[in-house]
C-alpha cells in the first residue's frame, strides 16, 4: 500500500524527502499547500512549485515521504522572495483588480507596466537545498 504524509500533517518551512514530478527534496509552504524544489530544466537550475498530492489531479503532484527537518529559522519556503522594477530595483506590489485582472504598483502607487516587473528568486532557499546533506 502506497503511503504518504498528508497534507494537514505537513509543516510549514518543514524540508521533506518527496516523490514528486521534478524533484526528491522540497520545503513545504501551507499558505500555497505547495512544494519547493529545485527543478532542472533545459540545462537550468531554478527553484520550481508542485502542489501536494491531496489537492487531486491534475494539480497536486507531490507525496511527501519523509520530515527530514525545518528550514533554518527566518528562511522562507517560497520560490519568489519579491517583485521589483526592472528600472529602478525598488520593489512594488500586487494590487487585486475585479475578477481576475490586477496591477503592480511602486511605493508611490504608481502603475508598472507588466513588461518590468522582475521575480528576485529567492537565492538562499536554492543554496540551501542545493548544498542539503541530512
Amino acid at each position: 500500500m502506497e503511503t504518504w504524509i498528508k497534507i494537514e500533517d505537513c509543516k510549514h518551512g518543514g524540508v521533506y524527502e518527496v516523490d514528486a514530478r521534478n524533484f526528491s527534496l522540497a520545503a513545504y509552504n501551507s499558505e500555497i499547500k505547495s512544494f519547493i524544489g529545485i527543478r532542472y530544466k533545459f540545462g537550468s537550475t531554478f527553484l520550481d512549485e508542485e502542489e501536494h498530492w491531496d489537492i487531486g489531479a491534475p494539480h497536486g503532484t507531490v507525496k511527501p515521504i519523509r520530515f527530514i527537518q525545518m528550514l533554518p529559522e527566518g528562511l522562507p519556503p517560497v520560490e519568489i522572495i519579491k517583485k521589483e522594477d526592472s528600472r529602478t530595483g525598488e520593489e512594488i506590489r500586487y494590487i487585486k483588480g475585479e475578477g481576475t485582472i490586477g496591477s503592480y504598483v511602486d511605493k508611490n502607487g504608481e502603475v508598472v507596466d507588466f513588461k518590468y516587473v522582475k521575480h528576485v528568486a529567492n537565492t538562499a532557499l536554492f543554496n540551501f537545498l542545493k548544498n542539503f546533506k541530512p
